[in-house]
């Protein structure tokens, strides 16, 4: 059995796998002169936790394994 990235991760649709939305806020600003810039930072994809993928069933299994040797056999 060969594994390929895609089926451990998908990119998420939500952000195009940016990671990064824009501000919620600014969709009811005319977006004109004087808006606040702070309000214009883009914010986390709440879907993929600001990561741009998500993370299928064996890719989560992958995940587990991984930290399952990681604390039987490494300390840090």
């Amino acid at each position: 059995m060969e594994l390929q990235m895609s089926d451990l991760q998908n990119q998420c649709e939500d952000c195009d796998g940016t990671g990064k939305l824009e501000n919620p806020v600014m969709k009811d600003q005319n977006r004109g002169y004087g808006t606040r810039t702070s309000y214009a930072t883009p914010v986390d994809c709440e879907r993929c936790n600001g990561q741009g993928i998500i993370v299928t069933d064996s890719g989560q299994v992958v995940i587990d394994f991984l930290r399952l040797i990681r604390s039987k056999y490494l300390i840090s």
